[in-house]
This record gives C-alpha cells, structure tokens and sequence, in this order.
C-alpha cells in the first residue's frame, strides 16, 4: 500500500484536473474569440476602401481553366474583375503554400478580385484542394499554355 501522503496528494492532483481542463478549454475559447475580434476589426477596416469586393463578387467561384483560350480569358476576368482591376499572381506547384496564405489574407480583408496564375491544370487542381481544406471555400484557379508554344520550351523542359 501507499503511503497516505502519496495517496492524498495522487487524489488532489485528479481533483484538479477537471479544473485545469476547464481552465484550458477557457484559454482556448478566449483566444480564439479574441482573433476572431481582429479578424472583423480587420476586416471591417477595409470594407471602407475603394476596392473592398468581397460583396460584390462570387467567393463560391471554382473556375479554372486555360487563359489561352479567348473565352476562357473573357470568363476570368469578367468573373473576378471589381472596377476595372484584378490582382494578378503567379505561381507553381513548388509555391502552393505562398499562394494559399496570399489567398487566406486577401479575403481575410475582403479582397476577391484576385486572379491566381499558375503553370498548369494539375497545380490549379491541387490549389483549389488545398484552399478547400483550409477555409472550406472554393477558388478559381488559370494557366496559360502558351509559354509551350515557343520553339525554346523544349530547352527548358
């Protein structure tokens, strides 16, 4: 058998687990309602400019295809267009991740006039996974093939 001591303080610890439980469940909701606060005080900040289009432009919107093509072209930027502007970006399979955070904070702010560029259908598929999974929303997602048309393509494949 224990000691007494060891049993009454093993017993006091157990006690006071439930209380630490507590305490960490209150900590985490505390912290996660205090950025949640600063995301609205951010995001409320910005929806004064100009430029703020998350109202005014389909944030469910999953297109994707080749900018080379004309109608292509015409669809992405009258989809994502918002006054006459578009924030172009570009990236490859190897910077997915930049692009995903680029994404996260534009519409953190309310930007969703963003147009993502890449080097392909398969980075545009695996984008549109991996923005899915972290914010439970769609993305669109464009490449263009006419890089592949150049007689030096071939030197840098």
């Amino acid at each position: 058998p224990k000691p007494p001591s060891t049993v009454r303080s093993n017993s006091v610890a157990q006690a006071k687990a439930p209380q630490r439980a507590v305490n960490n469940a209150t900590a985490t909701f505390a912290a996660a309602h205090v950025e949640q606060t600063v995301h609205e005080a951010t995001f409320l900040r910005f929806s004064n400019s100009n430029y703020f289009s998350a109202a005014a432009l389909d944030a469910v919107d999953s297109s994707l295809g080749d900018l080379t093509r004309p109608a292509v072209l015409r669809h992405a930027l009258r989809s994502r267009a918002y006054k006459r502007e578009v924030i172009l970006f570009s990236f490859n399979y190897c910077h997915t991740l930049m692009a995903l955070n680029l994404i996260l904070h534009l519409r953190k702010v309310g930007f969703e006039h963003f147009l993502p560029l890449t080097d392909g259908r398969a980075t545009c598929e695996v984008l549109q996974r991996v923005v899915l999974t972290a914010s439970g929303r769609d993305t669109p997602c464009f490449w263009s093939s006419w890089p592949t048309w150049h007689p030096g393509w071939e030197y840098w494949e």
